[in-house]
């Protein structure tokens, strides 16, 4: 009889110390949730106090859809890799096939490069390009080769890591570069210019965000 009511009161005290388990829990819950509550609050409020971004110029307005339409995409790949390194390797790699479009476009329509009054002189007083020498075809590269030569950083020394970036970064590139492309075409002189530089500083933002050690943000 005797230990049996020990095994009672230790039953007891073993469930007045998981109903004080619980307690203690539920109150630390109720905490965090009110926190999270008073931060969103905070961030709603912030929101609503920040001024809603007003395009004023052609640039700016390509931009803001440009970016809107793509940085999403971009992040969800970004945020696919787990490394430090090869998040770093997907940047690099993003932002020169962003760089390559654009030199790329420039070079297929050098006129949109200059102010509409500009563009009929430079017609009357093109030069005739000078001839090439054509290369036997077993000495040129494969198309394969020269892709992947394109998509690599000049100079650098991959690892493991930068490989990895480069693939995801590819990836993301080809879903969003004929979005940029269609809003970077229409573009003629100094608009052409501004929104070029538009998309790499703010595509170079939208990374140092993204890859911050207070944590990613993905965008809205």
């Amino acid at each position: 009889m005797q230990t049996n009511r020990e095994e009672f009161l230790q039953e007891i005290k073993l469930r007045k110390l998981v109903r004080e388990h619980i307690s203690v829990v539920m109150k630390e819950e109720e905490e965090i949730l009110k926190e999270e509550k008073q931060l969103r609050s905070i961030i709603r409020n912030l929101i609503v106090e920040q001024e809603p971004f007003q395009p004023e110029t052609t640039a700016q307005a390509a931009a803001d859809k440009a970016l809107i339409a793509t940085t999403t995409q971009v992040y969800d790949e970004l945020d696919s890799l787990k490394q430090s390194e090869e998040k770093e390797s997907f940047k690099d790699h993003f932002m020169k096939y962003l760089e390559d479009l654009f030199d790329q476009l420039d070079k297929e329509e050098p006129n949109k490069l200059q102010e509409q009054e500009e563009i009929n002189i430079s017609m009357d007083t093109e030069e005739p390009a000078e001839p090439v020498i054509i290369p036997p075809e077993d000495e040129r590269p494969s198309d394969a080769e020269l892709e992947d030569e394109e998509n690599k950083l000049p100079g650098k020394e991959y690892e493991g890591a930068d490989y990895t970036g480069k693939e995801y970064a590819q990836r993301a590139w080809k879903s969003v570069e004929k979005q940029i492309d269609n809003y970077y075409r229409p573009l003629t002189g100094g608009t052409r210019e501004e929104f070029r530089n538009l998309m790499k500083v703010n595509y170079d933002e939208y990374f140092n965000n993204w890859l911050s050690d207070a944590g990613a943000v993905a965008p809205i």
